[in-house]
């Protein structure tokens, strides 16, 4: 028993020395209670006088105003002003369209790091506030919030977003005026344009001309623009028309602003009645392939050529849609004549697109006529479809 005690009192005084000079003791009561172990951050935070201190050289970052379509940035300076080790954990945010990475997560005395916040305008308009929080082992600031604030703007507009021509009379032209507006400060500049659709692009012209300063005024929130005069000329055939023309900017977030144009050219002497047909636009919408659908239309002829008039096939986009032509009869109880046209989506017809949109421009069956005026002499009947796969 005497050498056991012998042994752990040799063994404590030991302990004490070395502990004593690792860390000497300068006499006080705080000194005793200071002379801590150092292993872990968490430990040396305890201590006050080793804690490590957090600091961002701002905390909230205003970025003015920015395009609905990009995607902003910003780096966040954190730096550790305390004499401990500091570190750092990504918290949560606010929102899932930010994101956010930490440059570093331990950073010894005097040490800085970034904190890279990213977001998404998502294309709203309005305030945009996003958050983050990044969590420290500083004992005052165990979370610190970083914040980016600003308004975002759709970068251009058109005013109005589609021209409706809704009737154009056979030979003659129209024109319909559309304002192309920037909101950003930095402004922009339509370096070119063309219309899609090839197959009619002839018969469309646009003259685009600079807004004066009192135009741009005029319009809300508006800092550049331009006037685009859309214009279609006299030989278009009758019936329904769309066309999309594409505007090329000198913007990286709005590259090209797509402005949809639509009418139907009408004539006093020809017209077409049937089931889905509107403004010389058939909408036969999705069908089967497992069975055949069928249209049938009337071609009304008036005016007084009607005697001689006739009509011919000139084309069938797709091939999938057969056209028949029958026969001409009188009208009842009024000058004129009416021709039946049967269209067909025959059974087991292949998988077709024709719904109108950029890629999947619509069916289309233009006919001729004998009429004796050029600019009525060509009918178009836009069809509107698909055939499931």
């Amino acid at each position: 028993m005497v050498l056991s005690v012998v042994v752990g009192v040799g063994l404590g005084i030991g302990a004490t020395l070395l502990r004593l000079k690792l860390a000497p003791w300068d006499g006080t009561a705080e000194g005793a209670m200071g002379r801590q172990s150092d292993a872990s951050p968490s430990q040396e935070a305890l201590t006050g006088a080793r804690a490590p201190k957090v600091k961002v050289d701002k905390e909230e970052y205003d970025y003015g105003m920015m395009d609905s379509q990009s995607e902003g940035h910003h780096d966040f300076k954190v730096t550790n002003v305390g004499e401990g080790t500091l570190t750092l954990e990504k918290g949560d945010k606010g929102c899932k369209c930010t994101e956010f990475s930490i440059e570093k997560t331990r950073l010894k005395p005097g040490e800085s790091a970034k904190v890279t916040m990213k977001w998404l305008a998502k294309s709203v308009e309005g305030q945009l506030r996003n958050r983050v929080t990044v969590k420290t082992n500083d004992p005052d600031r165990p979370r610190v919030e970083l914040t980016v604030t600003g308004s975002v703007r759709v970068a251009i507009s058109t005013l109005p977003d589609e021209v409706d021509f809704t009737r154009v009379e056979a030979g003659k032209p129209a024109t319909m005026a559309v304002r192309v507006v920037g909101h950003l400060p930095e402004g922009f500049r339509i370096k070119k344009h063309e219309y899609v659709e090839p197959k009619f692009a002839e018969y469309f012209d646009v003259k685009i001309t600079p807004m004066t300063e009192a135009q741009v005024k005029a319009e809300k929130d508006a800092k550049s623009g331009y006037v685009a005069d859309v214009i279609v000329k006299a030989g278009l055939p009758v019936g329904s028309f769309r066309q999309i023309l594409r505007l090329t900017t000198d913007l990286k977030t709005t590259p090209t602003v797509s402005i949809p144009v639509r009418g139907s050219v009408v004539s006093e002497d020809i017209v077409m009645v049937g089931r889905g047909l509107s403004g010389g636009l058939l909408d036969i919408d999705v069908v089967s392939p497992e069975k055949e659908t069928e249209r049938k239309l009337t071609l009304i002829a008036r005016g007084p050529h009607y005697k001689e008039m006739s009509f011919q096939v000139l084309e069938v986009y797709p091939d999938v849609l057969k056209v028949e032509i029958g026969k001409t009869v009188a009208l009842s109880g009024e000058p004129g004549n009416q021709t039946p046209l049967t269209i067909r989506i025959p059974k087991d017809s292949r998988s077709v697109n024709c719904l109108g949109f950029e890629q999947s421009p619509m069916g289309r069956i233009l006919l001729n006529t004998n009429h004796p005026s050029p600019e009525a002499r060509k009918l178009l009947i836009r069809v509107r479809f698909a055939i499931e796969g």
